[in-house]
């Protein structure tokens, strides 16, 4: 097949594996490798993080060496130099023990909500980006600002340029980070407003205002969203799914708390996505199993889950009508021979099979012991060819 025809085939075996209608040619495989991309491609982090043509080098051979039906990352999830001309202090990067961290920053205060839901974008522009960017104050020049967007700009155009060519040369669809991506409140709060201690602490302290923000945010971003989906408007021919959806909030929450917090948001996605006929793929980070229940009385065909932590086969037991991504271990990519890894993934297709399942990684590949390179080509290899 040329690009063009691999590019239309992995798009009808990833609907096939998500909508269970009819049994896809094979198991499909996804990439679910992070900063591990760059250190395979021979790059320092900091290197590839600032400069886009190393990073564009890094995913092409990653896909050209490894030939994954999808990409999770396609690079643009880290965009740490577009905001260094107005300082950043949330990213972490160590070449020498090859890490990269994002600390846990709380930019808004416990006594702050009433000015939030006052006037949302007042406080996000007087409050919150002086204290995310130290240079974002009354002495900011034209040109610093200037700055940022021309790396905005080059960070669209290194997107729009790694997507062609993952399509046009190795007929790749568009991987998670450059499919439209919903959020609900909950998980802006925790990830950049309140920070998790800041959240977990307003969720026994605060807990009216915290509710009463997450709505606010679900109306200002999650409404239309949702609405541009009920229009059909947000699909792409190069998307493999019509949404992404990230958990990682969950992770704090126990059944009461996200019946509260969390559950409607994602309970209005999951009903606009049915109503639309659409495909979802949520990226559940950690351990999710707790909430699966909530999940089991959709139809099939709709939702696409990738878990962590928690057990590939429990999953499929308990949540027939969703297809399950994940099931392999980084342990064994990054500690296991080449034979034990084949045979993991030998395991799991034969007991998944290729109708609701997506072979992928259980946790974000990002150190370079996560994998061994020749574990990695062995399993890829094999899937591919596997019926």
């Amino acid at each position: 097949m040329d690009s063009k025809e691999l590019l239309a085939y992995r798009k009808q075996i990833i609907n096939d594996a998500v909508r269970m209608e009819r049994k896809p040619d094979r198991t499909l495989h996804f990439a679910n490798y992070w900063t591990w991309i760059i250190l395979d491609g021979g790059y320092k982090i900091s290197e590839a993080l600032h400069d886009w043509d190393i990073m564009e080098k890094c995913v092409v051979e990653f896909q050209r060496k490894y030939n994954f039906d999808l990409l999770l990352n396609d690079g643009v999830r880290n965009p740490v130099s577009i905001v260094e001309p107005i300082g950043q202090s949330a990213y972490e990067i160590d070449d020498e023990k090859e890490i990269m961290n994002i600390r846990d920053i709380s930019y808004m205060k416990e006594d702050e909500y009433d000015a939030l839901l006052e006037n949302f974008n007042k406080f996000l522009w007087e409050t919150v980006m002086p204290r995310k960017y130290n240079r974002f104050n009354s002495e900011l020049t034209v040109k610093q600002f200037g700055e940022v967007v021309n790396r905005y700009n080059a960070c669209l155009q290194y997107i729009q340029r790694v997507g062609a060519r993952l399509r046009g040369e190795y007929g790749v669809p568009d991987g998670l980070m450059t499919t439209p991506m919903v959020q609900c409140g909950f998980e802006q709060m925790f990830n950049f407003l309140r920070g998790i201690k800041g959240v977990s602490y307003d969720m026994r302290k605060n807990p009216d205002k915290l509710k009463a923000t997450c709505e606010l945010l679900d109306e200002m971003a999650l409404s239309p969203a949702l609405s541009q989906l009920e229009k059909g408007t947000t699909g792409d021919s190069t998307y493999a799914f019509d949404l992404v959806f990230a958990m990682l909030g969950h992770t704090i929450l126990n059944i009461k708390q996200w019946e509260r917090f969390y559950w409607p948001s994602l309970k209005k996605v999951l009903d606009a996505v049915v109503a639309a006929d659409k495909t979802l793929y949520i990226f559940a980070e950690g351990i999710s199993g707790r909430f699966w229940e909530y999940f089991k009385d959709y139809p099939k065909g709709h939702i696409a889950i990738h878990i962590e932590q928690d057990d590939v086969f429990e999953f499929k037991k308990a949540l027939p009508n969703c297809c399950v991504a994940g099931g392999m271990p980084a342990s064994l990519l990054g500690g296991g021979t080449k034979e034990q890894c084949v045979s993991y993934a030998k395991h799991l297709i034969d007991e998944l099979g290729a109708e609701g399942f997506i072979l992928s990684q259980d946790k974000m590949i990002s150190y370079r012991n996560d994998t061994n390179p020749e574990n990695l080509k062995a399993v890829c290899d094999f899937v591919r060819e596997y019926r």
